[in-house]
């Protein structure tokens, strides 16, 4: 396939393949995704579990709210994930 060149103001068709996109270094495909999702499984129990202690801290109760924020935290990472990514 002919690629296009900018020559002045003026497009000039080329006998040249088009350049491959570009690709970030050091990613393989599908790396991207599998950092995304894993950055979401680990910030879903953290985000959750710190403002269960908030709570905790706040109340004076025994970590219960920081269990009960960790684990809604790995419920909503994993259906946030599975709405992305798992659909398929």
């Amino acid at each position: 396939m002919a690629a296009r060149v900018l020559i002045g103001s003026a497009y000039e068709m080329t006998d040249e393949p088009e350049p491959e996109p570009r690709r970030p270094r050091g990613l393989v495909e599908g790396e991207g995704t599998a950092w995304s999702v894993m950055s979401t499984l680990v910030a879903g129990p953290v985000l959750y579990g710190l403002i269960g202690w908030g709570i905790d801290a706040l109340v004076g109760d025994s970590r219960v709210f920081t269990a009960v924020g960790v684990l809604v935290g790995f419920v909503l990472s994993f259906y946030i994930v599975y709405a992305r990514y798992g659909r398929n």
